[in-house]
């Protein structure tokens, strides 16, 4: 039962590495990397979005997985830079709409 979870925890962390830099995965891509049938494919799926690890949806059409988002597995820093890039950004954008909605709410105090 523990040698189970353990290869269990291995595969997660594998799909989770191998879905950190990918926008899709195929369903014979994950058989491969998994070393699991087809008939397990969609399971373990569920099984490693019940996690709260990853955010994925299951196209079954394209027998594919299309990733939302996936926890790091270690922060570096580069993430930090790139975390550090995205919120400048927000600051900036937040900034260009208090501007705008200032002089919107000015122009509108003078027309009445």
């Amino acid at each position: 039962v523990k040698h189970d979870r353990n290869i269990t925890k291995m595969r997660l962390l594998t799909f989770l590495q191998s879905a950190e830099n990918q926008k899709e995965i195929t369903f014979d891509t994950i058989e491969k990397q998994m070393q699991i049938t087809a008939d397990e494919v969609e399971s373990f799926i569920i099984e490693a979005v019940r996690t709260k690890m990853i955010r994925c949806k299951i196209d079954h059409l394209a027998r594919k997985v299309i990733i939302d988002s996936t926890v790091q597995r270690t922060f570096t820093k580069q993430h930090w830079q790139a975390l550090k890039e995205k919120l400048e950004s927000w600051k900036t954008n937040l900034a260009m709409i208090n501007t705008n909605l200032s002089t919107l709410m000015a122009a509108q105090g003078t027309t009445k």
